[in-house]
Order: C-alpha cells, then sequence, then structure tokens
C-alpha cells in the first residue's frame, strides 16, 4: 500500500467524508490515488484560501473537524483561514504537499520552509519524513485538533513519501476524536461549590456565553442553568446561537458587535458576571469596559483554553474545563444541595425588552435610506426557522447579530470575527452546506 492509499484509509476511519482542496504539482500522487478511493468526496475550491474557510464553515456546523488540503505553491495562501481557526478554536486538519523531502535547500521550484510558516498559526505542524509515520501522524492530528481548545493541526506531506510504499498494517482510528470535543474534563469540585455559592447568592446575574459553549454543544445546559438560577443571559457575537433569542432570559449579543443598548446595560448593572466558554476578548467586554470602571461585580469564569480563564477578570471563581461537562457537574451538585437562588431577572429582561423595541421602532431613517432593522426582519419572515446565517465580518455581520432573532438554540449563525479577514462568507457558507441536511438553507 502506497503513504497516498494509506493516508485517505486513515481519513476515512475517522469518518471524514469531504475533503476541501484543489490539485497542484506536489499532489499529483494523492490525486492519483483518490480516483480508485471510494467514500471520500474531494470538493474543489477556487484557490487555497478558500479551501480553509469551506473547511472552517463545515467544522462548525457538522462537529467535526473539517479537513482541507493544498499543494506547497498554493499554501502560503492557507495562512489567513488558518489563522481564523486557530483564534476561533475550530479544528482543522490543515493536509499540505511538499517537494521531495530535504530538496528545499537545492532551490527546487515552489520550496520554503513550511514548518516555519505553520508552526506559530496552528495548535501543531507535523512532517512525514517517511510513509509508515503518516498513519501515525494523522491519528495526532485529530487527537490535537479536537481536544482541549479545539483548533487546527498542520500535516506537512512531501511528495517522495507520498509514493513511498508502507511496511506496517494500518491502526484503528480513535473514534473519540473523529467529533469535538474529543474529551470533556469538568472542573474540580471545590472550584464548583465555589461558583454554586457565588450564583446562588446573586440579585442581578447575568451569564455571557461565548463560541465555547457552540464548540461544547452545551446549549442545552445553558438554558437550564439560567432557569435555575434566574440569570438573564447574553452572548458574544460569535457565540450567538449559546441560548434561543426567544427565550425569556436572553438578552441578544452583548459587547462592542451586534450588541444594543438593552443587552449592555445589563452587564453594566450586574452583581455577578458568569462568563461561559468565552475569552472576555476586547470586542466581547467593550474593550474591558463591561461591565465599568466601579462596578462591584463578582465573577465566575467558566472555560476550557488555559491561557483565557481568569485573563481579564482574574479576581474571581475559575472553573477549568469543557462547559457541557462542568455545567452538568454544577446542576447536579445544586439539586443535590438544594439551593435556592435569590436572582431572577425574568421580570426585569421582560419590562426592558418591551420598552427598547418600542424606542429601537420609533427611530428616524433618512430618507431613501434602508432601515436595517426593517431589512433584517423582511429577510427573517422569508427564511424557514432552521436556516443558517454566515456573513464576512463588518456590518454584513452586526447587523443580524444585532436583529435576527435565533429562533433555537445552535450554530446557526456564522462569522468569522475572531480575526475579521474579508472574503470568508461565501466558502464559509459553501462548506457549512455540506454539513447540513440537503433541505437546509444557508443564507450569505
Amino acid at each position: 500500500m502506497k503513504t497516498t492509499e494509506a493516508l485517505l484509509a486513515m481519513l476515512k476511519q475517522y469518518d471524514v467524508k469531504y475533503v476541501f482542496g484543489l490539485p497542484g504539482e506536489t499532489t499529483l500522487g494523492l490525486y492519483h490515488a483518490w480516483e480508485k478511493f471510494e467514500g471520500i468526496t474531494h470538493l474543489m475550491a477556487r484557490d487555497e484560501r478558500h479551501a480553509v474557510f469551506m473547511a472552517d464553515g463545515y467544522a462548525r456546523l457538522s462537529g467535526k473537524p473539517g479537513v482541507c488540503e493544498g499543494p506547497s505553491v498554493g499554501a502560503t495562501h492557507m495562512i489567513p483561514g488558518v489563522v481564523e481557526a486557530l483564534k476561533s478554536c475550530v479544528p482543522l486538519i490543515v493536509l499540505t504537499s511538499d517537494v521531495p523531502l530535504h530538496s528545499e535547500k537545492h532551490n527546487m521550484l515552489t520550496a520554503f520552509a513550511q514548518t516555519a510558516l505553520f508552526e506559530n498559526m496552528t495548535k501543531e505542524t507535523l512532517t512525514a519524513t517517511k510513509g509508515d509515520e503518516v498513519p501515525f501522524l494523522v491519528q495526532r492530528a485529530f487527537r490535537v485538533a479536537t481536544t482541549g481548545c479545539p483548533g487546527p493541526v498542520h500535516l506537512r506531506l512531501p511528495m517522495d513519501v507520498l509514493e513511498e510504499e508502507i511496511s506496517i498494517s494500518l491502526p484503528p482510528a480513535q473514534k473519540a476524536f473523529s467529533t469535538y470535543p474529543g474529551t470533556r474534563p469538568a472542573a474540580d469540585q471545590g472550584s464548583i461549590a465555589e461558583a454554586l455559592q457565588a450564583l446562588a447568592s446573586c440579585e442581578r446575574g447575568v451569564m455571557i456565553c461565548g463560541q465555547g459553549v457552540l464548540a461544547s454543544r452545551a446549549w442545552n445546559e445553558v438554558a437550564e442553568t439560567a432557569e435555575y438560577f434566574g440569570l438573564a443571559v447574553g452572548t458574544t457575537i460569535n457565540g450567538k446561537g449559546s441560548i434561543a433569542e426567544n427565550h425569556p432570559l436572553s438578552l441578544g449579543v452583548t459587547g462592542s458587535r451586534g450588541s444594543s443598548a438593552f443587552s449592555n446595560s445589563f452587564l453594566e448593572e450586574a452583581d455577578l458576571v458568569f462568563f461561559v466558554g468565552n475569552s472576555t476578548d476586547s470586542v466581547g467586554t467593550d474593550g474591558g469596559t463591561l461591565p465599568g470602571a466601579g462596578s462591584d461585580a463578582r465573577f465566575v469564569h467558566l472555560n476550557l483554553n488555559e491561557r483565557d480563564l481568569g485573563n481579564a477578570y482574574g479576581n474571581g471563581v475559575l472553573l477549568h474545563g469543557d462547559v457541557k461537562s462542568t455545567l452538568q457537574a454544577l446542576l447536579e451538585t445544586a439539586r443535590q444541595n438544594r439551593l435556592v437562588p435569590s436572582c431572577d431577572m425574568r421580570p426585569v429582561v421582560a419590562k426592558r425588552r418591551g420598552a427598547f423595541t418600542e424606542k429601537k421602532r420609533g427611530g428616524n431613517v433618512p430618507e431613501g435610506m434602508l432601515d436595517p432593522l426593517q431589512a433584517v426582519e423582511a429577510i427573517t419572515t422569508a427564511m424557514p426557522p432552521d436556516a443558517v446565517i454566515v456573513a464576512d465580518p463588518g456590518m454584513s455581520a452586526v447587523y443580524p447579530a444585532a436583529f435576527w432573532k435565533v429562533p433555537e438554540a445552535g450554530r446557526r449563525f456564522v462569522t468569522n470575527y475572531a480575526m475579521g479577514a474579508l472574503g470568508y462568507g461565501l466558502p464559509a457558507a459553501l462548506g457549512a452546506s455540506f454539513a447540513l441536511p440537503e433541505e437546509t438553507t444557508v443564507l450569505n
């Protein structure tokens, strides 16, 4: 069996259905093997950058790592998508073919230091120096991409290595890492007990959910936690969909992108803020001003990424773990101890939402200008309830983030606001469409 065949067979073991990419001279050996291989569909991209964006959109909607590939000549074009995936915590398997091993110093066409380029843009970059290594490296790539904070892993495949005959039997896939999260560690019980005390005693509690909720597929646990403790729930722009936005405790998007005076006012007045799957970055906190200076709010921060845990608000309770498993443990402990929370934000949310809606509808729009609210409402009326919006960053993402209300929890709104490179929307929408039932509407 050639290395090319072993690579495809390993990808199939990990339930890979689609690979996004395009051919080049260094990839021809892989494509020749692909002609005879069944079970993995190759989807042609316009260029290498779009291939990564397509894989990104697929990964966000499918719950599986996105797989993309490109030849050495276009490997540099993949970087915008790879950096976005790293900052957005999206698991990708990024395959690049390369010139023959050790030939880069001989001025071979398209040769450059691929490893040096990718090592600061990925969770890990791997190079196959012989065919027998490839099955092991595929295992490692999926394991690293889907565990801890998800992200992209790069696998460099020299064209001479791809042509080798391998001398080993293929190992079985580690199936847990064919989807993400690959593992679900929960926060320790001591931290959970401390968090419960803070949550049960607050009176103006707000939960702010980031994209970690969507990556963990923990929207049911978010709703249960909010209802149990009576917390108002806002989201970052990338966390939109963490709770259905017609829920009586939903505030919509908070921060500086896609937010409103209504949603941010709850953060300004909170006596406790529970950050969930949230990096507390500059957009979500409006440059660190929410909650504002002088706030007496206490903080609880649940996050899987240890680098972001307590990074902005370190004087609180820190819960290091997967969102879904940790919220499950938190709720179980609360129910066992029959905790009676002091907070109920439902009436406050309902009263303010009504006043804000009336004020918003009373705004004046200059003649000849399109009212963004009316435009989004018209689009919403025409869209099926299970539709997905994929938007480029900028106002094309801000207006639907602010005015389109996600009818059901889940990843139904996708934008690349971690880095914000233009040109993301269309290829990501195409990738997303392959992760969804054929009849689902994807709007770009």
